[in-house]
């Protein structure tokens, strides 16, 4: 930046400011030749002023630039929440549609899109974001709900930014999605629980509604049956059936549904609409019941043989489950038949031993060497000795 003086013989006021304007740094007149020392100086400090402050702004959009790309690419969702005088989003970077499925205009909006989209098990943790002081800066873990419906694991840390007075006027902060991390430790968990329901349950009936209430912890499963196979007389049983639509359906013998076609093949089947009505047409499947816009399956099996299929399908949302869905089913598959066939093992020696005890004939067990190990109550009315008297 060069100063430019002006050096005139004579020049109005007027012409003085618009040359001023224009550009230049000073100007002189001839009578006062005088000045041009101090204004060739204050010039020059001027242009030095004016070159470091153009610097500095510079700097300043280039920085700006550089937080700007960073937050506009970054994997995490950025954002800045307005207070006071009027709720709403001040800025939102764009990767919230990849995570929620809602634009930043969705945002922009609707100042109360957060709100909605939280669980509602977990609004009241969202809530004390606004209300509690202590709330801020520690991370704080949430259940969001995507714009398809699937359940999204976030961990928010937020700043308030304060106003003249010291109130809160505004929210700064980042969001990570840990969808991830805690689908694998819930998947654990839901492992774990399904082992111990095993051993918890009083009943298959009571067995088979924790089984669902612990799928419903890792996807949405309001539609969701379990359907047992029996080889020996190749019947289909459904020993458990929640349906938004459909009834239970009785024993029948093994056809062609997509149960029966998951037995067949062995493995899961994640079945689109579009998908079923290839199955269809191949004459693969029949279609038993209401049509859906997304079913998935998967074999039950103990020792590589399978026992029965798990499903849960949707009539609505056909994007509702993937693969991830699929993977997260099967990996609690094994156990879910461990559990199954531990618990009907169990009932059936529960069962037996009740006909032996009420049996109306005599009945003793022994072991190998001849030596009386059991007799029933029968044994003891028909002879008179007791258990302890015979052993």
């Amino acid at each position: 930046i060069v100063p430019f003086i002006l050096f005139t013989g004579s020049l109005n006021e007027d012409i003085a400011v618009e040359c001023m304007k224009t550009g230049a740094t000073d100007y002189i007149i001839k009578e006062h030749t005088k000045r041009l020392g101090a204004a060739l100086i204050s010039a020059l400090e001027q242009s030095k002023l004016l070159k470091s402050k153009l610097k500095a702004e510079k700097e300043l959009t280039r920085s700006e630039e550089r937080f700007r790309r960073l937050a506009e690419n970054g994997p995490d969702i950025i954002y800045r929440y307005i207070l006071k005088p009027k709720k709403g989003f001040e800025y939102i970077n764009p990767v919230v549609k990849a995570i929620t499925g809602y634009t930043p205009e969705n945002h922009y909006n609707d100042p109360e899109l957060w709100d909605k989209i939280v669980h509602p098990d977990d609004r009241a943790l969202n809530n004390d974001v606004e209300i509690t002081n202590d709330r801020f800066y520690k991370p704080i873990t949430l259940r969001w709900l995507s714009k398809r419906g699937k359940i999204i694991w976030v961990e928010q840390r937020n700043i308030p930014v304060f106003g003249a007075f010291g109130e809160i006027v505004a929210i700064e902060g980042i969001v990570r999605d840990i969808t991830n991390r805690k689908q694998s430790e819930v998947l654990q968990q839901a492992v774990y629980e399904i082992s111990q329901a095993a051993t918890e349950t009083d009943n298959l009936d009571d067995l088979y509604i924790k089984i669902h209430n612990i799928v419903k912890m890792v996807m949405p499963a309001e539609n969701f049956f379990i359907a047992n196979y029996d080889k020996n007389t190749d019947t289909i049983r459904f020993p458990y059936y929640s349906d938004e639509i459909d009834v239970k359906p009785t024993d029948r013998k093994s056809g062609r549904g997509f149960t029966e076609y998951v037995i067949r093949i062995g493995k899961s089947l994640l079945c689109s609409h579009e998908h079923a009505l290839q199955l269809l047409h191949s004459g693969e499947v029949e279609q038993i019941g209401t049509s859906h816009a997304i079913w998935l399956g998967v074999p039950l099996k103990i020792d590589g043989k399978t026992t029965g299929v798990m499903v849960v399908q949707h009539y609505h949302d056909k994007n509702i489950y993937g693969t991830r869905e699929q993977e997260i089913l099967e990996y609690v598959s094994e156990q879910v038949a461990k559990a199954i066939e531990r618990r009907q093992k169990e009932f059936e020696i529960i069962k037996l031993t009740k006909a032996v005890e009420q049996s109306p004939v005599s009945i003793i067990i022994t072991d190998l060497e001849g030596n009386i190990e059991y007799c029933n109550p029968m044994f003891t009315e028909s002879t008179g000795y007791s258990s302890d008297e015979i052993k």
